[in-house]
C-alpha cells in the first residue's frame, strides 16, 4: 500500500456522486478556501462531470462524526483494550518463556 502525506483525509478515497471518479482536495482563493472535486471535472469542467465542489470541512467532519458514532463505540473500544491486553500478555509470557529456555 503507498502512503503520501495530505492536509485532506480523503482525497482519492471518496467517489464522485455524479460520474464515480476518485475525488481530491484542492484550495481556491489563493489557499483560502478549501474543497474536494471530481478528478473529472477538474479534468475537461462541466462537459466530463457536473458535480460541485464539496468545502473540505463538511465532508471530513460528516465522515469524522460517523466514524465517532459508529466505529469508536464504547463496545469497540472495549474490545480493542481487551485485545491489546491478551497481546500484551502473550507478549510477556514468550518473553519470560525465552528467558527461562535459554
Amino acid at each position: 500500500m503507498r502512503s503520501y502525506i495530505s492536509d485532506y483525509l480523503l482525497s482519492g478515497i471518496i467517489k464522485c456522486a455524479a460520474c464515480g471518479k476518485a475525488m481530491s482536495g484542492h484550495s481556491a482563493k489563493s489557499g483560502q478556501f478549501f474543497y474536494y472535486c471530481c478528478a473529472n471535472a477538474l479534468k475537461g469542467g462541466a462537459a466530463e462531470c457536473l458535480s460541485h465542489w464539496i468545502p473540505k470541512s463538511k465532508i471530513e467532519g460528516f465522515v469524522i462524526e460517523k466514524i465517532k458514532n459508529y466505529v469508536l463505540t464504547e463496545n469497540n473500544l472495549i474490545e480493542l483494550m481487551r485485545l491489546t491486553n491478551e497481546e500484551l500478555d502473550s507478549e510477556m509470557r514468550n518473553e519470560r518463556e525465552q528467558k527461562s529456555n535459554p
